[in-house]
């Protein structure tokens, strides 16, 4: 899957259902994982990849936009920054975890736009979700 311009694109399994476009510059997938007997089962797991224009911000000032966005509706959501890598660029890994719902948010800088890649969805199997996501980061390519 690609943007509409091309500027970056991910590889998923084909399992994950791609989602309607209800936000701009967004795309997301409703992942699914194989039961005992090999069918497919919907989880309440997302990935999401949204685009935003950098306005020349450097990472940090990006990935500080990103944590405001998350606190706006939760003012007091603890959040976690680890500098970590995707697609071989420089990333910040930002970690938040509320009773219902966790979630990870890896944001990257290229150029005249940033990027932030969610994966969002229950507490319960999120590390064993996030485990299956890291190959499906190693995909992702931007320009």
């Amino acid at each position: 899957m690609a943007d509409l311009d091309g500027r970056f694109e991910v590889t998923v399994p084909r399992s994950w259902v791609s989602l309607p476009g209800t936000t701009p510059d967004t795309l997301a997938w409703q992942l699914f994982e194989r039961d005992a007997l090999g069918d497919p089962v919907q989880t309440d797991f997302q990935f999401i990849v949204r685009w935003f224009d950098s306005g020349g911000c450097e990472l940090e000032a990006c990935a500080a936009e990103q944590a405001g966005r998350l606190t706006k509706a939760q003012p007091t959501l603890p959040i976690a920054t680890t500098p970590t890598t995707v697609a071989g660029l420089d990333s910040l890994r930002l970690d938040a975890s509320l009773p219902l719902q966790r979630l990870v948010d890896w944001v990257v800088v290229k150029g005249d736009r940033y990027w932030v890649v969610q994966l969002i969805g229950p507490p319960d199997g999120f590390d064993e979700m996030l485990a299956s996501v890291q190959p499906v980061l190693a995909t992702m390519s931007f320009s």
